[in-house]
């Protein structure tokens, strides 16, 4: 049994390796939402979720982090609920996009997804396997982009799910006392 346990040590030494290697990946700057992209793509990858992330933060602007980390966290999370769920394991997979354009970020997440989400009143549903609807969280997401302007939109586009958040920001230098 002592070499059993050893084995499982190492095993588990293996298994917390690349949550290690994320959690040292520096994507926007902003701590918090370093460690809330990092933990999301530990979580996805424990679930067997490919997660790609290609960030380009503007250094030192008025969006604040409480506000950045509900629309990362929110479509993160609906994200890799959905990308769990396609029954092929080589088709599961979640797109982390942020790029700046002029004054303005924009936050884009796409994922693979089983069943085609239903719109009702304008709010997404999911299809649980239960056959309930659990509605998305979209609406702290959206709270907090349209406190700089912005807004959160999604829909399908082709076999991808896509949601989008637009933000207007300000650099700090553009803001004079």
């Amino acid at each position: 049994t002592h070499e059993k346990y050893g084995e499982a040590v190492r095993y588990l030494d293996e298994l917390q390796a690349p949550v290690q290697n994320l959690t040292a990946a520096v994507w926007t700057g902003d701590e918090t939402a370093d460690y809330l992209i990092n933990s999301k793509a530990a979580a996805a990858e424990a679930d067997g979720v490919r997660f790609q992330v290609q960030v380009e933060f503007p250094r030192r602007t008025n969006i604040r982090s409480v506000d950045l980390c509900a629309i990362l966290g929110n479509l993160l999370d609906n994200a890799i609920e959905a990308a769990r769920q396609v029954p092929d394991p080589s088709g599961r997979t979640v797109a982390l996009t942020i790029r700046r354009i002029h004054q303005m970020l924009v936050i884009k997440v796409e994922n693979s997804f089983s069943s085609v989400p239903v719109q009702e009143n304008g709010e997404l549903k999911t299809t649980k396997t239960e056959g309930g609807l659990h509605g998305w969280g979209l609406k702290s997401a959206q709270t907090a982009a349209e406190k700089y302007d912005g807004m959160v939109r999604a829909g399908v586009s082709g076999e991808v799910f896509r949601a989008v958040a637009t933000l207007s920001f300000q650099g700090m230098e553009d803001i004079h006392e």
